[in-house]
């Protein structure tokens, strides 16, 4: 028997991403941390992880590489505290302009508001 598979287009990218960016969505729920992607952003990492040869397999660690590592470190330094919206924004930066610890996109994140009653009398 025989399995064709078909070249994957620009559209089956996104809808991939699409999956993987819930998984990560997931995994911030413990921390009550919204993460939230621009749509150049995910055109951007779209068409970093795609590769003609490969199909989507490049994906996953562009994702890996370029939001979930620098994320699990802000984390640790405690950059992204509990509650926190994280937003992530395409930059300037092409693949072939950085280095390993640089980004095509840029994390942004949103403190979340400290809450303070006030005592009534």
């Amino acid at each position: 028997e025989i399995i064709v598979f078909h070249k994957l287009e620009r559209e089956d990218m996104r809808h991939i991403i699409e999956i993987q960016i819930k998984r990560l969505r997931q995994q911030l729920v413990e921390r009550d941390v919204t993460i939230e992607f621009t749509n150049e952003a995910l055109n951007k990492l779209a068409e970093e992880g795609y590769d003609p040869a490969f199909g989507a397999r490049p994906l996953r660690r562009v994702l890996q590489r370029m939001i979930e590592d620098p994320m699990s470190e802000m984390i640790l330094r405690g950059e992204i505290p509990n509650g926190s919206k994280v937003v992530i924004e395409p930059n300037d930066m092409s693949s072939e302009d950085i280095n390993e610890e640089e980004s095509i996109v840029d994390i942004k994140v949103t403190q979340p508001k400290e809450i303070v009653k006030v005592e009534s009398e």
